[in-house]
């Protein structure tokens, strides 16, 4: 049976695995939308409409426009459909399956392990996926020194925030 502590564990591990597959998407999300202006609009205003549409797109529509358009291709697509398919493992199957098994049986540690590695498999993932998006910004025209202006920028604003309640 799972103890208090252990409940704050599960929640840190399972928190930090959703986290994890929310930025490896949004990391493909980009890729796609560079790729898009690269190969046609290059309109910086085309871009950000783009990019905020594929957002709110389901992952699977997004790597399916990833490949017709070229963007993600070979093993990267196999990997990403991989894990697609885990995430959505995790969200729909998963949960109901780790609450069985924490109140049922003496494994919250394991559990807690599994959920970590998989946060550190996305986390892995999506910084090898972050070279290709620091690369097709460059190919855009960008430079370093912008990469690392606007992250200063968002970082700034994103220290301002208070209430997540307010940005709903």
């Amino acid at each position: 049976m799972i103890d208090l502590y252990q409940w704050f564990d599960l929640y840190a591990a399972y928190g930090r695995t959703m986290l994890a597959a929310q930025m490896l998407e949004q990391t493909v999300v980009m890729i796609v939308a560079l790729w898009r202006f690269l190969r046609r609009d290059k309109d910086e205003r085309t871009f950000e409409s783009i990019h905020n549409r594929l957002l709110k797109v389901p992952f699977g529509k997004v790597l399916q426009q990833g490949i017709r358009e070229g963007s993600l291709c070979g093993e990267t697509v196999e990997a990403l459909e991989n894990y697609r398919k885990l995430r959505n493992h995790l969200v729909h199957s998963l949960t109901p399956s780790i609450t069985l098994r924490l109140c049922t049986k003496e494994e919250p540690p394991e559990v807690i392990r599994e959920l970590n590695e998989l946060a550190d498999s996305f986390e892995g993932a999506r910084i090898e996926l972050t070279k290709d998006v620091f690369t097709l910004y460059m190919l855009t025209g960008g430079s370093q020194q912008d990469i690392i202006d606007r992250s200063s920028e968002l970082i700034e604003k994103m220290a301002k925030l208070d209430r997540l309640e307010k940005h709903l």
